[in-house]
Formats: structure tokens, sequence, C-alpha cells
């Protein structure tokens, strides 16, 4: 599956009580209004990302991967069924490509996965 993001606001959205699974996927997100390449929307979201690339190509503050609570302060990322196996994070160099409430909690469970790269 491949996404190249040219409007809109997130190439992936997850909302909901979510825990979709990806398989194969390239992420080329090249604009952003406000969401970023993966945003985990809201609370309790969660999802498995095998054998693909997010590439953030966006001077903002979203990222590559994008979290948001409903409270705007909380970590609400479901870590987990939360997981990253063979996944390529590419940033813009404003920021690691990892944002948001819960920035922390996808930053290691991106690091701790298996062959997972954050450039």
């Amino acid at each position: 599956m491949d996404i190249v993001q040219t409007t809109g606001n997130a190439a992936i959205e997850m909302s909901g009580t979510t825990h979709a699974t990806f398989n194969g996927f390239n992420i080329l997100q090249e604009t952003s209004a406000k969401e970023g390449g993966i945003y985990f929307k809201k609370d309790g979201i969660g999802g498995h990302f095998l054998n693909g690339t997010v590439t953030d190509n966006v001077d903002d503050a979203y990222g590559a991967l994008h979290s948001a609570s409903a409270d705007a302060s909380s970590d609400t990322v479901d870590a987990t069924n939360t997981s990253f196996e063979n996944v390529i994070i590419n940033s813009d160099g404003s920021n690691d490509g990892i944002v948001g409430t819960s920035d922390t909690t996808l930053t290691n469970k991106v690091t701790s996965g298996t062959n997972n790269t954050i450039n």
C-alpha cells in the first residue's frame, strides 16, 4: 500500500478504539494541514505496523507519527495494542518524526520493536 499525501490532513487517521494492522506500507507526507502521516486521534488508539516506511517531508509540528488526546495533555495511545516491526520513520529534521501527547510512548514502541529505524 502506497499513500502519497498531497492535500488534506493525515495520510492515515485512526480514531475510536481501533487497533488495526498495517502490513507493507509506504507513506510519503508531502503536505499536512494539521495531523501528520499517521494520526492517533484522541484516546485509546493502537495499531500494529509491519514492514513499512513513513516519511515526513513537511516542516511542521505534526511529524510522521502524531498523537492527540481528548484533553490535549494526557498520554493516551494504547501501548498494549501498539507495535512496530521493520518500520522506518523518516523526519524532515525539525523533530524526530514522532510528536504529540503520546510522543514518548510511540517513540518507545518504535525503538523497542524489531528492526525499526528513526531517521
